[in-house]
């Protein structure tokens, strides 16, 4: 799959793999939605990569014609709806909010996968609780729904739903033990921004006065420069930019506790 400046890699690999496997018996179209072009992520090496692989998509512009963009992907969607007998999502999005009607006035079924969920207690704006309000409601309105983690698999009830445990390769862990550092290594690797609680993050380790500790960053997104500007101001922050899986696995080799600030 073509590399983008804020794609999860994890979410990258996976969906890479699933679409090489569905691509060898099936015919697949693919469609998706770039939502940050104004920070450098799109590229022309992007565009030549998308293309080569017949993906579909929709860039986001800045300003008010970004609303035509939302209507250029709806209306994209559903074209390409009407060729096909199945739809598949991964997470669901507001921007996919009207695929459930288009598919029942196609008549084609739909599954939904679910990989990670921001629930209402998560989202600080009014906007957003609605939003993700919107999702838990329409998530049992697909079809069938695939759920990568069995805590969600547990939290949402649905006649037809599947525990997929295979999306990690828990054997790229196994040789992983406790450490026994002098000093005390926490992680958070991901997208950096407010959806998943960077923000937050950075501001609880800025009221804390641990010592013996550091806080190690790696990923990309909006709140890139914050993380830089706040590791040259305080020495228990350490970014570690944009890596490789390999250089993920030698960093989280290195630390001690790997912290998830999305639901702080």
């Amino acid at each position: 799959m073509a590399e983008f400046r804020y794609a999860s890699e994890a979410a990258n690999n996976f969906v890479g793999r699933l679409a090489r496997e569905l691509q060898s018996e099936n015919d697949v179209r693919m469609l998706s939605f770039y939502g940050f072009p104004d920070e450098g992520g799109w590229s022309p090496k992007n565009r030549i990569e998308v293309s080569e692989q017949n993906i579909h998509f929709v860039i986001r512009r800045r300003g008010i014609i970004g609303v035509l963009d939302f209507f250029r992907y709806q209306w994209k969607a559903f074209r390409l709806m009407r060729e096909v007998d199945y739809v598949l999502l991964y997470n669901y999005y507001w921007i996919n909010y009207a695929i459930l009607l288009f598919a029942r006035l196609l008549g084609i079924q739909t599954a939904l996968i679910i990989a990670d969920h921001s629930d209402t207690r998560s989202c600080v704006s009014l906007f957003r609780r609605f939003l993700a309000k919107w999702a838990e409601r329409d998530y049992r309105h697909f079809d069938r729904l695939i759920l990568l983690s069995y805590d969600l698999y547990k939290r949402f009830p649905h006649p037809q739903k599947l525990f997929f445990p295979g999306a990690i390769h828990m054997q790229d862990y196994a040789a992983f033990r406790y450490r026994n550092n002098k000093i005390c290594r926490y992680l958070y690797s991901g997208l950096l921004n407010e959806v998943t609680g960077i923000d937050l993050y950075l501001s609880a380790i800025q009221k804390t006065s641990l010592q013996n500790v550091e806080f190690w960053f790696t990923g990309r997104g909006p709140l890139e420069s914050i993380i830089r500007e706040a590791a040259q101001n305080d020495a228990r922050i350490v970014y570690k930019g944009f890596v490789s899986r390999e250089e993920y696995y030698r960093i989280l080799d290195s630390v001690d506790i790997v912290v998830n600030p999305r639901n702080m």
